[in-house]
């Protein structure tokens, strides 16, 4: 998937940039709503990640930050911003009121909260219209280097990650990934399964 560079700090247009189609289903195929995501970089700002299904009355409880959002209607971005030097990989997980998850570790268990690295958290806005929900998430690049240390994200820069769309508790349980995760169980924290985002 293609990361687009743009240079405008004020709020990004996600018009014309590449969708990412979170449509393979390996476990489960009964629900696949139309879902995607789209990523824009504005250079010593921020990541925008914007994710998008088509999916009425999304299934929406939880309201603080580190809520198990993954039971309601979720989408998901996991990334590895750098790695050729580590094997932490931060899982975004968010509903439809943006309420979010986010954690850090290098395998499913014993993952740390973002916080525990940075008091600057992503900003999310959620929009919820009749047949269709979205999430946009601003992740600073400020965190990212908390975590990684620098990173120079020049046209070419290769960095791994996944999309996720589920919900353990709505009424059709569903896992829909942009890259496929071939394992028998459900399982989204695979970094071996990560497919490569590029920088533009």
């Amino acid at each position: 998937m293609n990361v687009y560079k743009i240079k405008s700090k004020a709020e990004p247009c996600f018009c014309g940039v590449e969708k990412a189609y979170i449509d393979n289903s390996v476990w489960d195929r009964d629900y696949r709503p139309l879902t995607y995501a789209q990523i824009i970089l504005v250079p010593d700002d921020a990541f925008y990640i914007k994710l998008t299904c088509h999916e009425s009355n999304p299934l929406s409880r939880y309201t603080k930050f580190y809520d198990p959002v993954y039971t309601d209607s979720c989408m998901e971005f996991f990334a590895n911003f750098a790695p050729e030097k580590s094997k932490l990989f931060i899982n975004c997980e968010m509903n439809s009121l943006g309420t979010s998850l986010i954690g850090v570790g290098e395998e499913r268990h014993n993952r740390k909260k973002l916080s525990e690295f940075t008091d600057i958290l992503p900003q999310v806005e959620a929009v919820r219209e009749d047949d269709r929900w979205s999430v946009t998430m601003r992740f600073e690049l400020e965190t990212i280097y908390k975590i990684y240390g620098k990173i120079d994200f020049t046209p070419g820069y290769e960095f791994k990650g996944n999309l996720y769309k589920c919900g353990d508790d709505t009424p059709v349980l569903h896992h829909l990934m942009w890259n496929p995760v071939e394992t028998e169980k459900p399982d989204f924290h695979r970094p071996d399964f990560f497919g490569e985002l590029i920088i533009e």
